[in-house]
């Protein structure tokens, strides 16, 4: 179809401005992905310029039936609904629906459109537009389910931090004590939750997740705290489990273990024995020694549940005057995956 000025008895030079207008009117369509139709109610044929009809190059004729046909069901019916009112009380038609391209491919197209031509008030054409917005779709659909997500992960946390604070409160000394260790294992909660936010819920980096909560609970002291170990990224859920087990550790090392002394160090390290396996060692040494048969803290509880059930690894805590060790060791699915550069063959 062609966009058309009425240039008839105009002079030379004003039919060469609204060349130029049309000209300019095609390039800014086009760049903006607009496509320009027009329906013939009358013979039931639509025409379209290239914008559409590379979607649409295989109906020849253009007919309106085999048009329709190509929109999904349940859009086809609010499309018939909005053309006929647009048809009936003149108003303009502004309608998205899903239609197959010749490829096969469902695509979203948002078709604008009004009466263009009456006979005896009597709606004989309508003309518009119709541009592609998959991309925008798309991009809304994922937005939702990111909102869904965040919900679902709220309420999780809101009970989390709940059960924290009834806990924490049971072995606290005094309102002091508790309000300390509390407002450590909230900021320890808030690093992991950072990370996973920035990462758009995807996969978190094992060593900047341990940097965070080891530097949110230990502060001043984190330099005495060395990491290693090859590039590991966690899933969100074993990023904020390990997370929390990261944090109970370097709370109890800032309280009863090596970072309470002067010289006291800790020697947080991850291999890969193979391919599918992970194993990471908490090691601290120049504090004070590990009692064994010691009563079990929060703290300690909160690292053996969340190390077994939430990870599903297997965990374990030896000891001496010397140094204490906490290993956890399984399957590198069960929190995530390593990068190719980590694994050795």
């Amino acid at each position: 179809m062609t966009l058309q000025f009425d240039s008839q008895g105009a002079e030379p030079q004003s039919r060469e401005l609204d060349e130029s207008r049309e000209q300019r009117l095609r390039h800014a369509l086009r760049a903006g992905g607009v496509g320009v139709w027009e329906w013939n109610l009358e013979t039931g044929n639509i025409h379209w310029d290239s914008e559409i009809s590379e979607s649409f190059s295989d109906l020849h004729d253009h007919p309106a039936r085999e048009l329709l046909r190509r929109v999904e069901r349940h859009d086809r019916r609010r499309l018939l609904k909005a053309i006929r009112a647009a048809i009936g009380s003149q108003k303009p038609l502004a309608v998205e629906v899903r239609i197959l391209g010749r490829n096969g491919e469902t695509r979203w197209i948002a078709v604008r459109g009004a009466p263009a031509e009456t006979v005896a008030r009597k709606v004989t054409a309508l003309a518009g537009v119709a541009y592609d917005v998959t991309d925008q779709k798309l991009s809304l659909t994922r937005t939702d389910a990111l909102l869904r997500e965040v919900s679902h992960r709220s309420k999780n946390l809101l009970a989390l931090i709940l059960a924290m604070a009834r806990l924490t409160a049971r072995d606290a000394i005094d309102v002091k004590s508790h309000l300390k260790d509390f407002t450590l294992r909230v900021a320890g909660l808030s690093a992991s939750q950072d990370l996973i936010v920035a990462s758009d819920w995807q996969s978190v980096d094992l060593a900047t997740l341990a940097a965070a909560e080891i530097g949110a609970v230990a502060r001043t002291d984190a330099d005495r705290v060395a990491i290693k170990g090859p590039p590991v990224m966690l899933t969100p859920e074993a990023a904020q489990t390990l997370g929390m087990v990261l944090t109970e550790l370097a709370l109890n090392a800032v309280e009863h273990g090596a970072l309470s002394a002067a010289t006291g160090e800790v020697n947080l390290e991850w291999t890969l024995p193979d391919p599918t396996t992970i194993l990471i060692s908490w090691r601290e040494t120049g504090g004070p020694p590990f009692l064994a048969d010691g009563p079990k803290g929060y703290g300690m509880s909160v690292v053996e549940r969340f190390s077994t059930q939430g990870l599903k690894l297997s965990a374990r805590a030896d000891g001496n005057a010397d140094e204490f060790t906490w290993t956890l060791t399984g399957p590198l699915a069960h929190v995530g995956h390593a990068q190719k550069a980590a694994i050795k063959t």
